[in-house]
């Protein structure tokens, strides 16, 4: 073989780089790197014990948070709501606009037609939610005769049937009783839709 030959074929046996670890310096390069591997597993072992304990402090008052100032569940109990809710059935309400009102330092009113749940006081600190459905707003004279409800307003002055034409409506629905009332401006007037 002449020397052109073992030239070309030395360079293609040479590896094109090579790596090498880097070993310590010294002593205290060797310790440094020995003490630093057992740190970064126990930190983040830390940081998820941290973590994880946060999650389940943090869960709970979440969770109280929403169902006190956001949603809540409620159990309809009893047939007064009939044909519109049934005796048991299940509610999510929406508490998010009264909230809001509070927190803005504003009065909240119901719209018209609105399921709403408030607690009535039976006396000796004992209370009862119930379920009814708006007809009245502030300001608004209602009266309550001959099974017929009669809503007055600025808007309506010779009045109208909060009623007609809404999807719950039913010819047999009636208001028992008479009642001629302005509601007051901090008040409601709700009904309950049994027959």
């Amino acid at each position: 073989m002449d020397d052109k030959s073992k030239t070309k074929n030395s360079e293609f046996t040479e590896p094109l780089f090579t790596v090498t670890p880097e070993a310590p310096q010294d002593a205290s390069d060797k310790q440094m790197m020995e003490n630093n591997l057992p740190e970064q597993p126990t930190t983040h072992n830390k940081r998820a014990i941290f973590s994880t304990i946060l999650l389940f402090i943090a869960a709970p008052l979440i969770a109280l948070g929403l169902t006190r100032y956001v949603i809540r569940s409620y159990e309809v109990d009893g047939p007064s709501m009939q044909e519109t809710l049934q005796n048991q059935d299940l509610l999510i309400v929406n508490k998010w606009p009264e909230t809001w009102a509070k927190l803005t330092k504003k009065q909240h009113v119901p719209s018209r037609h609105e399921i709403i749940i408030f607690d009535l006081d039976e006396g000796y600190g004992e209370k009862r939610q119930l379920v009814k459905r708006v007809i009245g707003l502030p300001g608004e004279r209602i009266v309550v005769k001959d099974n017929r409800i009669t809503v007055y307003n600025k808007e309506n002055p010779s009045g109208f049937n909060p009623d007609k034409d809404q999807s719950y409506a039913r010819p047999e629905l009636g208001t028992p009783g008479e009642v001629d009332v302005t509601v007051g401006q901090d008040e409601i007037f709700a009904r309950s839709e049994e027959h």
